[in-house]
């Protein structure tokens, strides 16, 4: 599916947009949300709606700054090790792509609350250690987008500035996974992994 594909709604047509493309209008929506508040909203809302949107205007530099770094996945040779292991980021103790996994013989870490939960840092770095000594290992993250759906501009609107400085915080936990969860699948997307069959023969390692 291209990002031009459109879409038709009841309100007309809507182009689908994928990728970085996405991420530029969500962060361009933001902006102007954030960046041109009511006039007749209080001063003290206005200045948290100031303060987000610089937050987000540097976010939104950062993720430019990154984009030239990512690298283009190439399907991983079957011989690497860690062929047939994947990652599942953010999700439930017993959710359908363990189960389906399973099935066909795919070995799911499920990164959960309970277990390996991505909030803490103990579990970066065991992910990082997981697939670097396990090359070819897949990634698949589902974050959650609770902070960042549509109906949170009519909460702000409606609960106002203690509701969008609790909404601010949920946000700022949602960027640091979304960090995470970008320097993990870089791990993935080393540029070559030696196959254990031999020394000399490389392969693209990814996702």
């Amino acid at each position: 599916m291209g990002s031009e594909e459109a879409y038709h709604t009841v309100q007309g047509p809507i182009k689908a947009r994928r990728g970085a493309d996405a991420a530029g209008w969500i962060y361009k929506d933001l902006l102007d949300f954030y960046g041109s508040p009511d006039p007749e909203k209080p001063e003290n809302v206005k200045e948290v709606y100031k303060n987000i949107a610089e937050k987000v205007r540097i976010e939104h530099r950062e993720f430019q700054d990154e984009l030239a770094e990512i690298a283009i996945p190439e399907s991983h040779h079957k011989d690497l090790p860690g062929h047939g292991m994947l990652i599942e980021f953010c999700t439930s103790e017993d959710s359908t792509i363990g189960k389906v996994g399973h099935q066909h013989g795919v070995h799911v870490i499920r990164c959960t609350e309970k277990t390996l939960n991505v909030e803490d840092p103990k579990t970066e770095k065991a992910l990082l250690d997981m697939i670097a000594n396990k090359p070819g290992t897949d990634l698949l993250g589902s974050l959650p987008c609770g902070p960042w759906t549509q109906w949170q501009h009519m909460n702000a609107h409606k609960y106002g500035a203690a509701y969008i400085d609790k909404l601010e915080r949920s946000r700022q936990l949602s960027r640091r996974l979304l960090k995470r969860f970008s320097k993990i699948a870089k791990a993935t997307q080393r540029p070559e992994a030696v196959l254990p069959s031999n020394g000399h023969d490389t392969v693209p390692a990814g996702l």
